[in-house]
């Protein structure tokens, strides 16, 4: 009987693992994972208790989208009027912007025109920021920049571009 009992628990165990596993796949991508919250299995039969019932019970809240376009990224670093040193030891610009709770990437672009049209830069990434180093950095001219920011949420709607901000980069600080 003792046998009998561990079997069933051993099975029930199975079958719950089976359906943490399904679920894990199920819900794999980043859009799934961002609308599916507290997946829970509970089961639903014991040893004593297994006829005529489900082995599980599953449950899962879906949150949905917002309508309409996302979001304009609100742009936190540099500050509006920033000065940049543009050689040796130059490290860098650093771009930093408002985590978006539904973006999937962002798209920052770099102008030496007010209208950001015909960006000298224009780069798509996964995070809510962005390092200009290396020869990308040293090869900005000595001038005013402007830079703005737009997301890309998760169905694949894009925001309007965030209102521009300046930077400069030069040798001395004028």
């Amino acid at each position: 009987m003792k046998i009998r009992e561990a079997a069933l628990d051993a099975f029930i165990l199975l079958i719950f693992l089976a359906g943490f596993f399904f679920a894990y796949f199920k819900f794999k991508s980043a859009y799934d994972y961002a609308l599916v919250k507290n997946l829970q299995f509970t089961p639903l039969i014991s040893s004593s208790r297994y006829e005529n019932e489900s082995l599980f019970q599953t449950e899962a809240a879906f949150e949905s989208l917002p309508q309409g376009p996302p979001a304009q990224p609100q742009l936190i670093s540099p500050q509006d009027g920033a000065f940049f040193y543009n050689g040796p030891g130059n490290l860098g610009v650093y771009f930093h912007w408002q985590e978006m709770e539904y973006a999937a990437s962002y798209t920052i672009r770099i102008s030496t025109r007010a209208d950001l049209r015909a960006p000298i830069f224009k780069e798509i990434v996964k995070t809510n920021s962005f390092v200009l180093t290396g020869k990308r950095a040293l090869m900005l001219p000595e001038t005013v920049f402007y830079w703005s920011v737009m997301q890309t949420d998760l169905e694949g709607e894009t925001s309007s571009y965030s209102p521009p901000r300046t930077f400069s980069v030069g040798l001395l600080n004028k």
